[in-house]
């Protein structure tokens, strides 16, 4: 009985042993050693892959930097070997040399990110890699930059970024075979080539959801696409800096109002007036068409966006009394953050932009607003950045109590007049105030400063200001840009500025100041 219950001992004990072994090692070891065989093939001279060893401490290859595995079967299914950008270097931090084929033996691995380094070619194996549902090539300084045409094996892959400068891409038919594809980026490659390629992405990947083709130099070939062989899923849509005209745009762009949440045209050639169709694509919730040559005004039909989170109009020539314009966005006034209509001809008065309640953002700049600033705001606001620089805004600034979560404020270069300082109190978030050229008057002290604690940018030039701060205050706020031009600062050399160790820019010229320049200085 005693030898019995000493063999089931021993049989639980190298059962154990075993477990644990199980436990503390997870790889696969022809996995393990094809990573290694990978790594010898590749140039790392920064040491991203320095945990990738042989050694019996490091046998675990489902630990190492950039390897995902398994929870379930222990196979490596992810790997994320991106380079990047370090701001310590002032270089990028990334792999060079060849991809080893011994990636083949990964044959579960379903993502698959090596951006951002310097390889000599994209090998055709990688079309091999049948489960990838992920592959990032963006970004990548290849020496043969041909893309392999075996890429359009991978009928799995759901998203696929090609995003580029380097990169060349005359044969883009193998696109249109990723039949599972729905997230597609190929910014930045010459496409100028690529003649069908817009036509074919739109009609023959039937779950694309997202495409990027930024700056691609896209043919000016005008097409139409039959409403029925439109992918029934697009849902964004961003073909921005391709100087393409409305004619080629405009035909099939309509057609897509059933799926489109979010569309970036913005520095095209789209000319003349916007047209009133944009208000068929009422689920639209993003619409950038900054600097695309619109004028004219803004369609009735923007009132049918009831969902819109921004909207990026700036820098057109489009005229519209702006009190008219915020009442046709009503419908949105619960829902809207980024509003950007600067650099346009914008008229009227400056009417009470709090109505919209989740605006986070509101640009605008370079406008042709006249008459006062609001005076009362009625509602507490959300508002992060407020610009409302040139333009002819006069009057006096009301309490600004309900903008206290702004970090951003310009209104450099209006008629505004009266006293800043208490203004200033409530914005403890306050990072960047533009407030030049105005008509402002009145003392500044620390007491008025002294919540500033975020600042880094101050201009308060060409204005009517005093500073009034003892030789001894140490502001909160670590400036890297101030310009006071013209304000009173002296007679004295402002002593409070040796505690601003990070400035960039300094202006205080005309500040009245007769005295000795400082050793510190």
């Amino acid at each position: 009985m005693s030898l019995l219950v000493l063999f089931i001992y021993c049989i639980s004990l190298v059962s154990g042993l075993t477990r644990t072994q199980s436990a503390e090692t997870r790889c696969i070891e022809r996995e393990r050693r094809a990573l290694l065989q990978l790594k010898n093939g590749l140039v790392d001279e920064a040491g991203i892959l320095s945990s990738w060893s042989s050694h019996r401490s490091s046998q675990d290859c489902c630990i190492w930097r950039g390897v995902g595995c398994s929870n379930r079967t222990n196979r490596v299914i992810r790997l994320d070997l991106n380079g990047f950008w370090s701001d310590d270097l002032a270089a990028r931090v990334e792999l060079s040399g060849d991809i080893n084929s011994s990636l083949l033996e990964l044959n579960h691995l379903n993502h698959l990110d090596i951006s951002y380094n310097s390889f000599n070619r994209i090998p055709e194996f990688i079309g091999s890699l049948r489960k990838l549902r992920y592959l990032n090539l963006s970004n990548i300084l290849f020496e043969d930059s041909k893309v392999p045409p075996q890429l359009g094996n991978l009928t799995n892959l759901q998203t696929l970024d090609l995003s580029s400068f380097s990169i060349i891409l005359k044969n883009t038919e193998w696109i249109s075979k990723l039949s599972s594809l729905q997230t597609l980026h190929i910014n930045y490659v010459d496409l100028s080539e690529s003649d069908r390629l817009l036509e074919n992405l739109i009609t023959r990947l039937p779950s694309l959801f997202e495409l990027h083709l930024v700056s691609c130099l896209l043919p000016q070939i005008p097409f139409t696409i039959p409403v029925s062989n439109i992918s029934k899923y697009l849902s964004i849509l961003d073909i921005s800096f391709n100087d393409l005209p409305s004619s080629l745009i405009y035909p099939w762009l309509f057609n897509l109002s059933d799926s489109l949440t979010s569309i970036d045209l913005s520095r095209n050639d789209l000319h003349g007036t916007i047209p009133e169709a944009f208000g068929t694509l009422a689920t639209l919730q993003n619409l950038d068409l900054s600097g695309t040559r619109l004028e004219g005004g803004i369609p009735k039909s923007f009132g049918n966006f009831s969902f819109l989170d921004s909207l990026y109009l700036n820098g057109n020539n489009l005229s519209e009394d702006l009190h008219s314009f915020f009442r046709q966005l009503a419908p949105a006034e619960k829902s809207i953050r980024v509003l950007d209509l600067s650099s346009n001809n914008f008229t009227g008065f400056l009417p009470d932009f709090t109505v919209f309640t989740a605006l986070n953002e509101l640009h605008l700049k370079g406008n042709d607003l006249k008459g006062s600033f609001p005076a009362i705001l009625e509602h507490t606001s959300n508002l992060l950045i407020l610009d409302l620089a040139d333009n002819q805004i006069s009057g006096f600034l009301p309490d600004l109590l309900v903008l206290s979560s702004l970090r951003e404020l310009y209104f450099e270069r209006n008629r505004l007049e009266g006293t800043l300082g208490e203004r200033l109190m409530p914005l403890s978030e306050l990072q960047f105030l533009g407030a030049s050229s105005n008509l402002l008057n009145g003392t500044i002290s620390e007491t008025h400063l002294t919540n500033l604690s975020r600042l880094v940018y101050l201009d308060l030039s060409y204005n009517f200001l005093v500073l009034e701060i003892d030789s001894d205050w140490s502001p909160a706020f670590s400036l890297d840009t101030i310009s006071m031009s013209s304000c009173k600062l002296g007679p004295t050399f402002p002593a409070w500025l040796r505690t601003q160790k990070n400035l960039t820019i300094i202006d205080i010229s005309g500040a009245q100041i007769d005295d000795f320049v400082p050793d510190w200085f």
